[in-house]
C-alpha cells in the first residue's frame, strides 16, 4: 500500500511538473525551416533554403548592405499583435568568425507600432566582426552606426563560433510602462549576454516628442524584425514568439 501510494505520489509531481513546463511558455507563433521559408523571410532579397540542416541562409541585396525582414508570417497589416503584460521575440542564428571577418557585422532590428499602426520604436543587436573574433550588442542607437566604437563599448562582449539566441523580453511595470531586457543564449542555453532592464521610448511618431516613454498603452504590435544591416550572410535556424 506504501509503495501504491509512493508511485501515485512520483507520478503526481511529474505531471505537475509538465504541466508547470507548458504554462511557461505560450507560443503566439513559431516558424519551421525545416518545411523552407514559408513566406517567413521576404521584401528584400530571396532567402535560400536548407530543409534538411533546418534554415535559411539571408544575404546582403546586390550592391547594398541590408537583407530580408519578416512580418512573422502571412501578416498583411505588418503588425503582429501585442500580448497584454508583454511577450519574448526569439531569433537562433549562427556565427560563423570565418563569414564574421573583420569588417563584417549584421544587425538585426525589432520595431513597434503605435496603436495607429505605423512605426514608432526600434531595437537593435549587433554582431560585429574583427581580427579577435565576433562581438555581441544589444544597444538602443542607429543601425547605421560606427560598428568600431561599439566592438569597444563596455557592454560588448565575444561569442565563439555556434547557434546563438537572441531574446527580446518585453515587460510591463505598474506604471503601464513596456520594459525590454535582451539576452543572448548559446547552444547550451547558457546566457551570455544581458542588457539592464529599460524603458522603451519613442524614435519617431506624430504627436510624441523623441525619446518619450512607450506605455502599452501606446503599442498595437510587433512591426518587424529586420536584418537590417549586413555585409555578411546569416543562416536563420529559429524566429517564434511566445507569451
Amino acid at each position: 500500500m506504501k509503495k501504491f501510494i509512493k508511485t501515485c505520489c512520483l507520478l503526481m509531481v511529474a505531471l505537475l511538473s509538465i504541466t508547470l513546463v507548458a504554462c511557461g511558455e505560450q507560443v503566439l507563433w513559431q516558424a519551421d525551416f525545416t518545411k523552407g521559408n514559408q513566406n517567413v523571410f521576404g521584401v528584400y532579397g530571396t532567402p535560400e533554403e536548407n530543409k534538411e540542416k533546418g534554415y535559411v541562409r539571408l544575404s546582403p541585396v546586390a550592391n547594398e548592405n541590408y537583407s530580408s525582414s519578416t512580418y512573422f508570417g502571412k501578416n498583411t497589416e505588418k503588425n503582429f499583435p501585442w500580448e497584454k503584460g508583454g511577450m519574448t521575440v526569439s531569433l537562433t542564428v549562427q556565427v560563423n568568425s570565418e563569414e564574421l571577418s573583420a569588417g563584417k557585422y549584421s544587425v538585426w532590428s525589432l520595431a513597434l507600432n503605435e496603436t495607429d499602426g505605423k512605426y514608432i520604436t526600434e531595437l537593435p543587436v549587433f554582431f560585429m566582426g574583427d581580427e579577435t573574433g565576433v562581438h555581441f550588442l544589444y544597444k538602443f542607437t542607429g543601425v547605421e552606426n560606427d560598428y568600431d566604437a561599439l566592438k569597444n563599448d563596455e557592454k560588448t562582449v565575444k561569442i565563439a563560433d555556434g547557434k546563438y539566441t537572441v531574446n527580446y523580453s518585453f515587460t510591463v511595470n505598474d506604471k503601464d510602462e513596456v520594459i525590454v531586457k535582451v539576452t543572448l543564449n548559446n547552444e547550451a542555453n547558457t546566457e551570455v549576454f544581458k542588457s539592464e532592464n529599460n524603458n522603451i521610448t519613442v524614435i519617431d511618431h506624430e504627436g510624441y516628442e523623441a525619446n518619450a516613454i512607450i506605455k502599452q498603452s501606446n503599442i498595437a504590435g510587433i512591426r518587424y524584425l529586420w536584418l537590417a544591416r549586413t555585409n555578411a550572410p546569416v543562416n536563420v535556424f529559429g524566429l517564434k514568439v511566445v507569451k
